[in-house]
């Protein structure tokens, strides 16, 4: 599912596919795949599903044959560009942090001579359920969402619920990156309607939050069911 805002953006990626610094990294000789003194400039940015950039915490490999061929961390704009031998490379990802609490797509992420900006979408994975919501006699997991991309697994005709916090006053759109999934509004955890409670428009919605729905010291915010 994917929530942008106007001045923050949230995601949450269905798979069923559903918003971190270091200098730069030491580096292999690249193999010759071109004529001699042939190179170009080679650029990933890594986004979250809204396509904001990470700032930090990630350093972009250049692959070849399986061996790691350069190494560069990404900057504030979630950018790691490399000028390197003229060639095929794959990009992978390692994180500062844990590598679990990240997901991206690896399929597909090839530069070439004539391909040289790759754009990585990233999402974070969902950390733990935060709570059990009674729901016409039934319970059902929600787990928590924050903040960027999510990407979770789901279970085919099951409904599966998630929480969000919004840190801000604005109005967050919410998405699913998978056709088959049907996302919806439900309120809040004190009072889940089983009806959706906002229009639905080619698999999304909005949600406005006001300036009196966010509380202080982590207490009072109204939180979305969704």
């Amino acid at each position: 599912m994917k929530i942008s805002k106007k001045m923050k953006a949230l995601a949450l990626c269905v798979l069923l596919c559903m918003s971190l610094v270091l200098g730069a990294c030491g580096e292999k000789q690249a193999p010759a795949q071109a004529a001699s003194g042939a190179e170009a400039e080679y650029t990933v940015t890594v986004v979250d599903g809204s396509g904001k950039p990470y700032t930090s915490g990630i350093i972009v490999q250049f692959m070849q044959n399986g061996e790691k061929v350069a190494l560069q961390t990404i900057n504030e704009n979630g950018v790691a560009s490399k000028t390197l031998a003229k060639g095929e490379y794959t990009v992978e990802l390692m994180f500062t942090g844990n590598a679990e609490d990240y997901y991206y797509e690896k399929e597909g992420l090839t530069l070439t001579a004539d391909k040289t900006q790759l754009e990585v979408v990233l999402a974070q994975t969902i950390a733990e359920v935060a709570q059990n919501l009674f729901v016409d006699g039934s319970e059902y997991p929600a787990y928590r969402v924050a903040d960027g991309s999510t990407h979770v697994q789901l279970t085919e005709g099951a409904r599966t619920y998630f929480l969000f916090t919004p840190s801000v006053a604005g109005t967050y759109e919410f998405s699913v990156s998978d056709t088959t999934a049907q996302l919806g509004y439900y309120g809040a955890p004190h009072f889940v309607q089983t009806v959706n409670a906002a229009e639905v428009v080619d698999g999304k919605f909005t949600v406005s939050i006001k300036a009196s729905m966010i509380g202080t010291n982590n207490t009072g915010t109204t939180v979305l069911v969704l």
